[in-house]
């Protein structure tokens, strides 16, 4: 029954995930509301298969679960909004993992499949996770995979 299929809830309230705010500014302005922004361009991140996740490394990195939305599997540039501060320190604002070159359509919440989806979204509501430990990350499931099995090993009494 499609009621109860993930992808088919995602695609019946897609318009609703869609981001009011325009993300690609924070890539392109120099600055956001009243704050003055610079883009950091850290390198570029592997996603060997396109199934991809994001978590607060620190707690969930073992266990989050992928989203439903995939990209082509490739490597990608990876840019920080950052907003310059003295007082405080530099802030990261927004990630952006650059899977193409060209003017992104719209920006729209990624989800996995676990969310409640039969209660009326609100006009601040969101997906997503966690930052327990005050960190990001976009990772390749492989790449948790991979993790799985190191912390297992390291888990293993040495002989």
């Amino acid at each position: 029954m499609k009621a109860f299929d993930p992808n088919y809830k995602h695609e019946s309230i897609k318009d609703k995930l869609a981001c009011k705010t325009n993300l690609e500014a924070h890539f392109t302005e120099k600055r956001i509301g009243n704050m003055e922004v610079d883009v950091l361009d850290i390198g570029a991140v592997h996603f060997p298969t396109g199934t991809i996740f994001a978590c607060d490394p620190l707690v969930e990195l073992e266990e989050a679960p992928p989203f439903l939305q995939t990209i082509p599997a490739g490597t990608y540039p990876v840019k920080i909004c950052v907003v310059p501060s003295e007082k405080y320190g530099d802030r990261y604002a927004c990630v952006k993992v650059e899977v193409s070159q060209e003017k992104p359509v719209r920006y729209e919440l990624t989800m996995t499949g676990q969310e409640d989806l039969d209660e009326e979204l609100g006009e601040d509501d969101y997906f997503g996770f966690g930052v327990d430990a005050g960190m990001g990350c976009i990772a390749d499931i492989q790449t948790q995979a991979a993790f799985q099995a190191y912390w297992a090993g390291r888990l293993e009494p040495a002989s």
